[in-house]
């Protein structure tokens, strides 16, 4: 009776570890919250927030905020974006200063086949100036 038994709790445990996987539906994410990093291919945007926050687009539902990356046509799952603080930082500079370091957490970027570092929706193009390299705080 128990070699029965076993067999028939093992398919049981299956059936029910299957039920618990399911596709997104046309795109829609789930009614939980998605892990930051999920991407989408198609996201129902109709009924969210759109908003351009330091040069990107965010899509946001009541719950979730959804960047936009149109290079691979996706959205991805992120955290709440930081919006510009106003009014500008010092230490980040001013538009067309020159800095001899870039503010910390900078991270490059490729646009137009140029490399840029970013920090907080502004640009800094690096370059060389008497043989130092420094940054040039530039518009996007």
């Amino acid at each position: 009776m128990k070699k029965a038994i076993i067999p028939l709790c093992l398919a049981a445990s299956v059936l029910a570890a299957s039920a618990t996987v399911s596709a997104e539906p046309m795109g829609r994410p789930p009614m939980d919250q998605p892990p930051v990093g999920h991407v989408y291919k198609r996201l129902d945007i109709s009924r969210m927030e759109r908003h351009e926050i330091n040069h990107h687009v965010y899509f946001h539902d009541s719950v979730n905020w959804y960047l936009y990356d149109p290079v691979r046509a996706v959205y991805v799952v992120v955290d709440e974006p930081q919006r510009p603080r106003a009014p500008m930082m010092r230490d980040q500079g001013e538009f067309g200063e020159v800095l001899t370091t870039l503010p910390p957490g900078a991270v490059a970027v490729m646009i137009n086949g140029v490399q840029y570092f970013e920090k907080q929706g502004r640009l800094y193009l690096p370059t060389q100036r008497h043989g130092q390299s420094v940054y040039v705080h530039v518009n996007r």
